[in-house]
């Protein structure tokens, strides 16, 4: 997509603007920073960043890189919407190598068509903290 890039690096994506999102979402609501913060290290995430390197979405994998994979906290920033970054994004994370033969579920209920469509997931319930 023009004038955005996906990375993988956690050290590009700003920490704050994933947390103020996904403890405000429905799926995520009150998590805790260092809860937040674990569960990234733990994961693959990616980042859809914008021209000027500000996060414009998100999103991560958990997996064991064998047999299952689930595709978690998937959001676009409000200010970016409507540019088909989260399909992009969802799409990328589907040809990424580490989840050939993997299993994949998804969580939350407005990605269910985008996970259906382009991952032929599974919609599983959030959890609560």
């Amino acid at each position: 997509m023009q004038d955005y890039r996906i990375t993988t690096d956690l050290n590009e994506m700003d920490f704050e603007v994933i947390h103020g999102f996904l403890s405000e979402s429905y799926w995520s609501a009150g998590i805790p920073k260092a809860t937040l913060r674990k569960g990234l290290d733990n994961s693959l995430c990616f980042g859809i960043l914008d021209g000027q390197n500000r996060l414009a979405g998100f999103a991560r994998m958990v997996t064991d890189k064998a047999t299952f994979a689930y595709l978690a906290d998937v959001f676009v920033v409000e200010a970016h919407r409507g540019k088909g970054l989260s399909k992009w994004l969802v799409s990328t994370i589907q040809h990424t190598q580490t989840y050939k033969g993997c299993g994949a579920s998804c969580w939350q209920r407005e990605m269910h068509m985008v996970c259906i469509t382009n991952l032929a997931l599974n919609l599983l319930p959030s959890p609560k903290y």
